[in-house]
């Protein structure tokens, strides 16, 4: 593991599970996300394509995966009412 991922793992990434975790019992967010993931996947959709500096599609790209991480949350929420 990279020095990198490791102080992410063990500085963000609790800070980030408590975010997750009470948007989870708010309904704004499905169950089951791991922050890691979470984290690497952002950083992966923010890189601009390889060979290029362009990131003009970075902030779409973000704002499509928080889409998903929306999806069922509410029906998870009133399941579990």
């Amino acid at each position: 593991m990279s020095c990198r991922l490791s102080i992410v793992e063990d500085h963000v990434g609790p800070e980030l599970r408590s975010l997750l975790d009470n948007a989870v019992a708010a309904g704004a967010v499905r169950a089951g996300v791991d922050a890691l993931d979470l984290l690497i996947a952002v950083s992966n959709l923010c890189a601009p394509h390889p060979g290029t500096d362009n990131i003009s599609r970075a902030h779409r790209m973000v704002a499509l995966l928080l889409d998903g991480l929306r999806y069922g949350a509410r029906r998870e929420r009133e399941a579990a009412s």
